[in-house]
């Protein structure tokens, strides 16, 4: 603990320093924290068992070791941290030679970290030999990059290390040490030389069998587990399955290492197989897991404590699971100390914590029900302790769906996984694979229906701001943590109390604010039309700074979809609603006939195609000078058929019911 406490402290304190302060009464705390536990590691450190052999000198030589190691580790981490934000200068357009450092597929693009160095003028292939610097690059309708591959292209690298700047997305790139961040289109991209990996070769030998064994949608849900990247799925599954409480399932995390690690274990327990044997093998399997995915924090942290776990049972060393958590986060930090600052390290970290130190009391007042459901219910609420603080301070979200759909979906999903496994091995050896195939279509489509029917129980919300009633409902969720609660079955009701009185509190407000908004900029006006869980963006969007307006109506309530009116398909209004495309899912887009050919509607309808989104060629002035909207087509709303106005008139209307 003390060294975690020390590491984070170091981390924070130094990204402070060239993040102009941020973040540094966060590592100031930490630091705190780190000095308030090291009397208790120096105490409990003195015990030593007489029967043990061990002497006090030697107590105290484990105690300096610790401190002397903490210290040099941060060290360490300090001076790595202050290359990230060195000064750096603006470079020319020109075609640059870079090599892949590390490659990850996104949704839309390609992530690439590269070094990359100016080519001379005129001499193809050779560098002006001025130093290699490094850079992020974004690449969209490219080639398919690799780490390793050396390629040639054509970029103004825009620096990013800006000591002012307070955008989140900014200060990742800082973080990560990206001197230079760049946007970069496939024409302009050619590569020199790309060789396949083994890692590779895998990856696309394992995408192959799912494609062809499984159903799309399935397949693409197994390559995320697979892969631990979320990119692969639908926005509109997501959507589901976060408006579900059940988003984490879809993350390669810590279940899907338990069934990886669980099933070889099972096999090689059925051969006789030495125990310790067992875990090392066991532990080489989820090595070649992490080897073939993109890394996901929770994934990482996972397999990194399985790992811990198995040597110290194979060496007869004894097990503390939250030591085991604590080694595997100072890991995890030496690696990448940005990740500290990522939602992902600190849900991850934060709910397996909450798991280790109170699922025993959430499950000792809970123990009069049936004990699948219990088990079940402890860990859903011993996970969320830590985690509601976290979402509510980070993205201002709550779910309080949670309790009931992962009774529900997390062993159906375990089901979908430990089948997929299972035919994707046996299709190595047998054609009779594709009926597993079938029953992991099946398992999916049953898991798509029910969380599709807990989505629409409209228990997700997004808090702007903490309401008091929140703040009680939080202490009547701690209350079976306190030692004095001794009558389980009344304790128990403060945990659906706290459910309750969150829910009245977030959907009362919810409830009452269904009226359509108009957003004024000085572009013109947009508008934000709401029906149920279907939600319509219509006219000419704000600048980026003011996007944000737009952003927050559209999620104030759950939704399921999002359908597009585009009358004015110029550059900045094609712009915002590629940013709104990205970020939503959404169903369909009306965009008017005439509209200029350009780069960045290219861009527009490859966002769209992507997503398989409905685009609907619409006569925006014959549809005024008729008195009407755009008529319905397949998937849109159905409220756009009772809109029977002109297009002016019905903004006119609408500012003046907003004003009152």
């Amino acid at each position: 603990m003390f060294t975690v406490f020390f590491i984070s402290a170091t981390i924070i304190l130094s990204y402070s320093i060239i993040l102009n302060g941020y973040g540094q009464i966060a590592g100031i705390i930490f630091f705190i924290l780190s000095a308030l536990s090291l009397p208790f590691v120096y105490r409990n450190s003195m015990r030593v068992a007489p029967e043990c052999g061990a002497h006090l000198p030697a107590a105290r030589a484990r105690v300096v070791c610790l401190m002397i190691c903490t210290a040099a580790l941060s060290i360490f981490l300090s001076v790595r941290i202050r290359d990230c934000g060195r000064e750096k200068l603006p470079l020319p357009q020109a075609v640059y030679i870079g090599e892949v450092i590390r490659a990850v597929d996104r949704r839309y693009d390609q992530e690439v970290f590269l070094r990359f160095q100016r080519l001379e003028r005129g001499g193809r292939g050779s560098p002006d030999g001025t130093a290699w610097l490094t850079g992020t690059a974004y690449i969209s309708g490219g080639p398919c990059l690799h780490a390793g591959d050396r390629l040639e292209f054509y970029a103004k690298p825009v620096p990013v290390a800006l000591l002012d700047s307070t955008s989140a997305f900014q200060r990742s790139l800082v973080c990560r040490g990206t001197g230079y961040l760049m946007y970069l289109e496939g024409d302009t991209v050619s590569v020199v030389r790309s060789e396949a990996t083994l890692r590779e070769q895998i990856r696309e030998r394992l995408s192959a069998g799912c494609d062809a064994l499984f159903r799309k949608d399935t397949a693409s849900v197994v390559k995320a587990l697979y892969f631990g990247n979320q990119s692969y799925i639908d926005k509109h599954i997501l959507n589901d399955f976060k408006r579900a409480g059940v988003l984490h399932v879809l993350a390669a995390s810590g279940l899907h290492v338990g069934i990886v690690a669980g099933t070889l274990l099972l096999l090689l327990g059925l051969c006789r197989l030495n125990r310790k044997w067992a875990l090392a093998a066991a532990g080489l399997a989820i090595v070649l897991y992490l080897y073939i995915t993109d890394l996901p924090v929770s994934l990482l942290r996972a397999g990194i404590m399985f790992m811990i776990y198995s040597l110290q049972r194979i060496i007869d060393r004894e097990i503390n699971t939250i030591n085991t958590l604590f080694l595997s986060g100072i890991a995890i930090l030496t690696i990448f100390p940005h990740e500290i600052y990522s939602l992902g390290f600190q849900l991850s970290f934060g709910a397996t914590l909450g798991i280790l130190l109170f699922h025993r009391l959430y499950r000792r007042v809970l123990t009069y029900l049936p004990s699948r459901i219990s088990d079940t219910l402890a860990l859903t609420i011993s996970a969320q302790v830590l985690v509601i603080p976290v979402l509510l301070l980070q993205v201002g979200e709550l779910n309080l769906s949670c309790v009931i759909s992962n009774i529900i979906i997390v062993p159906a999903m375990s089901l979908l996984l430990i089948v997929s496994l299972a035919a994707s091995g046996l299709s190595l050896v047998t054609a009779y694979a594709a009926y597993l195939g079938s029953v992991a279509d099946a398992i999916f489509s049953l898991n798509k229906l029910v969380v599709g029917s807990l989505s629409g129980l409209m228990c997700h919300f997004n808090v702007s701001a903490v309401h008091p009633v929140l703040f009680a409902a939080f202490g009547m969720l701690l209350l079976p943590l306190f030692p004095w609660t001794s009558h389980k079955r009344v304790v128990s009701l403060s945990i659906a109390a706290a459910f309750g009185c969150a829910w009245l509190s977030l959907a009362i407000p919810q409830a009452a604010d269904e009226n359509p908004r108009v957003i004024e900029h000085d572009r013109g006006s947009a508008l934000i039309l709401r029906d149920g869980t279907a939600v319509s963006v219509i006219g000419a969007l704000p600048g980026r700074k003011r996007l944000g307006l737009v952003e927050k109506e559209i999620t104030k309530t759950p939704f399921r979809d999002i359908s597009f009116y585009i009358p004015h398909p110029d550059y900045r209004n094609i712009a915002g609603y590629s940013y709104l495309a990205k970020r939503y899912p959404v169903r369909v887009c009306y965009l008017t006939e005439t509209f200029p050919i350009g780069s960045y509607v290219k861009k527009f309808f490859r966002i769209l195609d992507r997503d398989g989104v409905v685009l609907v060629m619409q006569n925006f002035d014959s549809c005024r000078a008729a008195g009407r909207t755009p008529s319905r087509v397949s998937g849109s709303a159905a409220f756009h058929d009772r809109v029977c106005v002109s297009y002016n008139s019905l903004l006119k209307r609408l500012r003046s019911k907003v004003s009152r």
